[in-house]
């Protein structure tokens, strides 16, 4: 069997990677996630450097909360006038010398609440109107705590701005960086590239075993090895296209990054570095805060128990594709054509799509009960316990874990067989779920 199979796989295989598609992905995927590291904040820095005047606002302050005055800045020029809202938004359609107008106002009911109503005379971005919005909120609220008795360079002394250092005391008692921004990052991203590469991968395997049925190969092909030998031969073989793919796109991305650092101006890496310490002027907040700077990002990345992130991720990387890889294969071989699998897909795919949604709130508990439930179950795992990895999993749990996988793989290796064994033979009527059922048990 083994030897019949290790003819499929070096098929499958070596069609795929002597492809033209394969090698122009293989290329440019690096190429892209390179781009999208560096092209955002170098455009940003050249737009910044470019950009022309500022914005220019008219503020109507109908009841005085600004009490004549707010701080201007590079990009934003206030200028507080005083009439009849109806009067002065005549007068600003043909005034020139302003882009934007504010109209600041009380609710009788609400007066600790203002409103304010923003005119333009073209759409405004995200980043100008809340820049508007927030230098108009920071004068009232320093207003209000001047007339509360609070003096002024009492205010400006009591902004603070946090830069936070998260560490995590392992049980020999060493202090470990544990950056809750970058874990959630490698957890995202591990998790999404096992998401993607199953339905890229798992995908490819279905339309392989289309394509072979609908030209009338597989029959020719059967009558050397048994339906299984060429399921398993199919998978293995598209696994392995996409492990060196994913290979390749590591050390090709890690080249080009290092390339690109070298090959950029000193000026633009420092300023891309300041950025990712915090000092950006386009980074959050909130970010800022938690950010910690380059140095906690690497910090934490080493303090990372590195051999069970790696060896988890490409233990669900393999498990998850192989599983549902068989699953795919069993579609494929019961249908004749791709649109009538369409009807198969969505079953077979929507733990896999629950699983990535619940990640998002598996990153907020990773050591709750539901990611627990959901790291043993072979279906959603795959995302999961990757999620859950960079945070630390106990041993036991990742053994378990791993103990259901390859459980849940080969028991569905097996039913995905009995109806690839009858559905690869199988022609001119669409199956319905009830014909899957019985090519299952009867296979």
């Amino acid at each position: 069997m083994l030897g019949k199979t290790g003819i499929v796989i070096h098929r499958e295989f070596s069609t795929r990677v002597r492809t033209k598609a394969f090698w122009i992905s293989t290329f440019l995927t690096p190429l892209l996630i390179v781009a999208l590291m560096v092209l955002p904040p170098v455009l940003s820095m050249m737009y910044a450097d470019s950009e022309g005047e500022a914005l220019r606002v008219m503020v109507l302050d109908e009841s005085n909360l600004l009490q004549g005055q707010i701080d201007t800045s590079k990009s934003l020029v206030f200028n507080i006038i005083e009439g009849d809202y109806k009067e002065r938004v005549a007068q600003f359609k043909e005034y020139d010398k302003a882009d934007v107008f504010v109209y600041l106002s009380v609710r009788p009911a609400e007066p600790a609440q203002p409103e304010v109503k923003i005119i333009s005379k073209k759409a405004l971005s995200l980043a100008e109107e809340s820049s508007i919005v927030k230098a108009i909120q920071q004068r009232i609220e320093e207003i209000r705590l001047l007339e509360a008795g609070i003096r002024e360079e009492v205010l400006a002394q009591s902004k603070v701005k946090l830069r936070a250092h998260t560490l995590v005391l392992s049980k020999e008692g060493e202090e470990k960086a544990a950056n809750s921004g970058v874990l959630f990052g490698i957890g995202m991203f591990l998790s999404f590239v096992i998401y993607l590469s199953i339905f890229i991968y798992g995908a490819q395997v279905m339309r392989g075993v289309i394509e072979e049925k609908t030209n009338r190969i597989v029959e020719v092909i059967i009558s050397t090895l048994r339906p299984i030998e060429l399921m398993m031969g199919k998978v293995l073989g598209i696994g392995l296209v996409g492990l060196l793919q994913f290979a390749l796109w590591i050390v090709l991305t890690i080249v080009l990054v290092q390339v690109a650092t070298f090959l950029m101006p000193a000026e633009w890496t420092t300023a891309m570095q300041n950025n990712a310490q915090g000092g950006g002027a386009a980074m959050p907040e909130a970010s800022q805060v938690a950010a910690g700077g380059m140095g906690a990002v690497f910090q934490t990345i080493m303090d990372l128990n590195i051999a069970q992130v790696v060896f988890g991720f490409l233990f669900y990387f393999l498990g998850g594709y192989f599983l549902y890889s068989s699953l795919f294969a069993a579609v494929g071989a019961a249908v004749d054509s791709e649109s009538d699998a369409q009807q198969f897909t969505l079953p077979v795919t929507i733990p896999l799509i629950l699983a990535f949604i619940m990640a998002q709130i598996v990153l907020n508990h990773p050591d709750g009960q539901l990611a627990f439930w959901l790291s043993m179950i072979p279906l959603t795992s795959p995302i999961i316990m990757v999620v859950r990895l960079p945070y630390g999993v106990p041993g036991w749990e990742l053994i378990t874990s791993m103990a259901c996988m390859v459980v849940g793989f080969l028991l569905v290796t097996w039913l995905a067989a009995r109806i690839y064994r009858i559905g690869i033979l199988s022609y001119g009527k669409k199956p319905s779920y009830k014909d899957l059922w019985k090519w299952m048990i009867r296979g």
